[in-house]
């Protein structure tokens, strides 16, 4: 008899927690489809000595999704900080809501080398993690990326490692720990193809601080940056540039 019940206790604990961590896992995502897509920008190219044009590879981060008008993306608040007195930085932003880096490998790569661009980042890998791609096929997605832009291109290829991003009540533990670590992981394997391609890598990582202390920095689905967030990227990775 004791046995029996102590096998019930077990049973109801162990389908509590499935229950909690079901929940807990498709709470993160039911929030996402909240946001409606910024408006696109149209670049006005003043008149000046040296047109610069940045090509922006990526997924909804790189997008802008969480603003009101594209011009509020990193891509093209780091324009605005490149660009000078007698330099325009034209800004193609590429980047898809939901891209992995399959899609991006297969959409995106030969689209960036036919603009002939100067410049060029990549920001890849979030939902790779979010749809459990392994990490062998990542690597190797993104090692093909990065091959074909060195070998179509001459521009100055910049790989930005993945944010940890969601705040604490969207994602739950162990959730958290979870993602956490897969980010940890990816960014180990984006800092090591940057190092067999001789690339600079920018780490954004490093806002995962702020961006925990200061619900200010993400939009409404409480993922994705505010304004205010990908105004501290644009910066951080301004400040990185080489």
């Amino acid at each position: 008899m004791k046995k029996t019940k102590t096998t019930i206790i077990i049973i109801i604990i162990l389908a509590a927690v499935g229950i909690y961590l079901n929940r807990s896992y498709s709470h993160i995502y039911s929030k996402f489809n909240t946001l409606s897509k910024p408006q696109p920008y149209e670049q006005i190219m003043e008149t000046k000595n040296n047109i610069i044009k940045y090509v922006a590879l990526g997924d909804s981060l790189t997008y802008g999704m969480g603003t009101e008008n594209q011009t509020e993306s990193f891509p093209y608040l780091l324009a605005q900080r490149l660009s000078g007195n007698i330099t325009t930085v034209e800004v193609v932003n590429l980047g898809v809501p939901g891209e992995t880096s399959a899609g991006l490998l297969r959409d995106q790569v030969m689209e960036a080398a036919k603009q002939n661009p100067q410049m060029i980042t990549l920001l890849i890998g979030v939902n790779d993690i979010h749809n459990r791609v392994a990490k062998d096929v990542y690597q190797k997605n993104l090692s093909a990326i990065v091959r074909i832009l060195t070998e179509k291109t001459s521009a100055k290829i910049y790989l930005i490692n993945l944010p940890d991003l969601g705040t604490n009540t969207l994602i739950l533990p162990p959730y958290n720990l979870y993602f956490d670590a897969r980010t940890k992981e990816f960014n180990e394997i984006i800092s090591n193809v940057a190092k067999e391609y001789r690339l600079p890598m920018i780490d954004i990582y490093q806002s995962k601080t702020v961006f925990k202390h200061d619900k200010l920095y993400y939009s409404a689905d409480q993922f994705h940056p505010s304004t205010k967030g990908y105004e501290l990227w644009a910066n951080l990775i301004y400040d990185q540039l080489q």
